[in-house]
C-alpha cells in the first residue's frame, strides 16, 4: 500500500504474492529501488519506507499441467488504512464472475439513459454506423469517470506530468472546457451534468464577474499562470454566460423559472464584466484560449459576444428588457468590430492583435466564431460564404496528412508538443461541416417551395451538402483512428507515428466526439425523413 495524507491506494492478489519489495524510486538509491530490485530475481521484503517509493511484488511460479498460471490482482483504494485492507479482504473473496456481472450492470443502467441513436444508413460508409455507436458509448463512459459527483466539476483530463515538467498539468476544471463538455452531455441525454456544475460556477465566480484560468475540482483556485485582469482568459467567462443560456433553453416549467432565480446574480456579474472588458468593440488584451499568446483574439471576442447575447436573452426572460437591449446592442457592436478588424480578404479571420499588430495566422478556433457561438449566421448568405471560406482555408493551411488521411493542427507554424494535429481541432471542423450542412436544406425550404427552385441550383445545393457532410465523416472518421486500442480519445495525434499522443484520454475530445455524432445522426434522420416524405 502507498499512501498520502488521506489517500490509500493498494494491490492484493490471488493467489497472494510471496516476494514484495517497497522501495526509493530513484536511480541514485539503485540498490533499494524496486525496479532494479526484480533484475536479480529475489526481492528484499522491505516493509516500509517514505518518499518517491515504488513497489514489486513476485510469486514462486509452479507450472499447472498445461504449463500456465492464472493470477488475479486486485488495485484497491480509500480514505484510511483500515478501510482498505477491509475493502480488499471483502473484495476477494467474491467470485470473478460476480465483480464483472455488478460491474456490466452499472455501466448499463447509466448507458440506458442516452440519448438513442437512430443513424440510418450512412450511404457509402456502411462499415462506419457501428463504430459511430462504440465511440459514442465510449465518451459518454470515459466522461462519467473525469466526473466529480461531488461537486459537479470535471477534471480536463488524467493528470500525466504532476511535477508540471513538461506542460502546466490537466489535473484541473477549465470553465471553457467543462462548459462543453456538460452541455455535449445535456444533448445525449443526461442533463443533470448541466445543473451540478452550474452550482459549482455560481461558487467559485470572481468578485469581479469572471471566472479564473482553473480550478481544483472542489473549487479552489488551481495553480495558474493568468490570475491577472491582463493575463486572464475572457472566452472562459464567455462560455461560461453561453452554456448557461443554452441549458436553460431546454428547461421547462417551474425548473426553467427556478434556474434562472438561481443564477441569475452570477449572469449580471458576469455580463457587466464582459461589458467593462469591450468598451471599444474589441475586448482589452488577455490570454488566449490556448494559454500562449498575450493579445486579442477572434475566438474569444466570438465567445464574449455569444456570452452577451445569452445574458440578453436570459435578461429579457427576467423582465429587465433594458439590461437585455444594452447587452445585446454591445453584442452587436462586438460583431461588427470583429469582422471590420480581423476579416481577412484571403477567406478568414486573423488570429487577433498581438503585440500591437494584426496577426494573420490562420488559428483554427476562429471557426468559433461559426461554431458553438454563432456570431456568423449561415442565414446570411454574406456570413454562409465567410463559414464556408473559413472550412476551406483550414482545410487547405492546417491539414496533417497521417493515418490515411488529415488531422487538423490548432494555427500555423504551432510547435506544441512538435505541432501535432489535435482531435479538438478536428473535430471542430467536422462540427461546422455537419452543422453548416443542417442548415443549408432549412435555407432552400425557406426561401421558396422546392418546385421553384431551378434544377441546377437544387443540384448545386444538394451537391454542397453532401461534400460537406463527406468532409465531415473523413475527419470524423480520423479522430476515431486516433483514439487507443479501448476507445479513448486523446488530445493528440502524433504526426509520425499516428498514435495518441499527450494527455489520454481528454475531456474536451470525448465532448466533441459526442456533438459529432450526435449532429451526423441529425443530418442522416433529417436525409432519411426527406425521403419518406417525397
Amino acid at each position: 500500500m502507498q499512501y498520502w495524507q488521506n489517500y490509500y491506494i493498494g494491490i492484493h492478489s490471488l493467489p497472494e504474492f510471496t516476494e514484495w519489495q517497497i522501495g526509493k524510486a530513484m536511480d541514485t538509491i539503485w540498490w533499494a529501488n524496486s525496479k532494479y530490485d526484480m533484475e536479480d530475481g529475489k526481492l528484499q521484503g522491505n516493509k516500509e519506507d517514505i518518499g518517491n517509493i515504488n513497489n514489486a511484488a513476485g510469486w514462486d511460479l509452479e507450472l499447472e499441467a498445461d504449463g500456465a498460471n492464472e493470477f488475479v490482482i486486485l488495485i484497491g483504494a480509500a480514505s484510511s488504512r483500515n478501510l482498505l485492507y477491509k475493502r480488499m479482504h471483502e473484495l476477494s473473496k467474491l467470485p470473478l464472475e460476480h465483480i464483472f456481472e455488478k460491474t456490466r450492470e452499472h455501466w448499463v443502467m447509466w448507458l440506458s439513459k442516452k440519448h438513442v441513436l437512430k443513424m440510418p444508413g450512412i450511404e457509402g460508409y456502411e462499415n462506419l454506423r457501428q463504430e459511430l455507436f462504440s465511440a459514442y458509448n465510449r465518451a459518454l463512459l470515459m466522461l462519467y469517470l473525469l466526473n466529480d459527483r461531488e461537486y459537479g466539476s470535471f477534471v480536463a483530463a488524467p493528470e500525466f506530468d504532476s511535477n508540471f515538467e513538461k506542460c502546466g498539468g490537466y489535473g484541473f476544471c477549465w470553465n471553457r472546457d467543462t462548459s462543453e463538455v456538460v452541455l455535449a452531455l445535456k444533448h445525449s441525454g443526461y442533463p443533470e451534468y448541466c445543473d451540478m456544475f452550474f452550482k459549482w460556477c455560481i461558487q467559485t465566480q470572481l468578485p469581479n464577474g469572471s471566472w479564473f484560468q482553473r480550478y481544483w475540482l472542489n473549487g479552489d483556485i488551481a495553480p495558474s499562470w493568468g490570475n491577472f485582469d491582463y493575463s486572464t482568459q475572457i472566452d472562459e467567462t464567455g462560455y461560461t454566460l453561453h452554456s448557461m443560456d443554452i441549458y436553460y433553453r431546454t428547461l421547462e416549467g417551474l425548473t426553467k423559472a427556478e434556474f434562472l432565480d438561481e443564477v441569475w446574480v452570477s449572469i449580471l456579474r458576469a455580463a457587466e464584466y464582459l461589458m467593462k472588458r469591450t468598451k471599444s468593440g474589441i475586448h482589452e488584451s488577455c490570454m488566449d484560449l490556448w494559454e500562449t499568446y498575450y493579445g486579442i483574439f477572434t475566438y474569444t471576442n466570438a465567445s464574449i459576444y455569444a456570452g452577451l447575447m445569452g445574458a440578453s436573452h436570459l435578461a429579457e426572460e427576467n423582465g429587465e428588457s433594458g439590461m437585455a437591449r444594452r447587452w445585446m446592442k454591445r453584442a452587436e457592436f462586438i460583431k461588427q468590430a470583429t469582422i471590420d478588424r480581423f476579416w481577412l480578404q484571403e477567406g478568414y479571420f486573423a488570429k487577433g492583435i498581438i503585440n500591437e499588430k494584426l496577426d494573420k495566422t490562420l488559428d483554427a478556433s476562429i471557426l468559433g466564431a461559426y461554431i458553438p457561438f454563432g456570431m456568423l449566421s449561415p442565414k446570411d448568405p454574406v456570413e454562409k460564404d465567410m463559414i464556408l471560406f473559413m472550412i476551406e482555408n483550414i482545410q487547405k493551411k492546417l491539414s496533417v496528412p497521417i493515418n490515411q488521411s488529415y488531422g487538423i493542427r490548432r494555427y500555423e507554424n504551432d510547435s506544441y508538443i512538435d505541432g501535432n494535429p489535435w482531435i479538438v481541432t478536428t473535430l471542430w471542423l467536422s462540427k461546422a461541416m455537419f452543422a453548416l450542412a443542417l442548415d443549408m436544406p432549412q435555407e432552400k425550404i425557406m426561401f421558396a417551395p422546392t418546385h421553384e427552385i431551378p434544377q441546377e441550383k437544387e443540384d448545386s445545393h444538394t451537391e454542397k451538402v453532401r461534400e460537406l457532410t463527406d468532409g465531415g465523416i473523413q475527419f470524423l472518421k480520423w479522430a476515431l483512428a486516433g483514439a487507443t486500442s479501448t476507445g479513448l480519445l486523446p488530445e493528440q495525434v502524433d504526426k509520425s507515428t499516428g498514435k495518441p499522443a499527450w494527455a489520454i484520454p481528454l475531456g474536451w475530445s470525448g465532448s466533441l466526439m459526442l456533438d459529432n455524432v450526435l449532429l451526423l445522426d441529425k443530418l442522416y434522420r433529417k436525409k432519411a425523413g426527406n425521403t419518406t416524405e417525397s
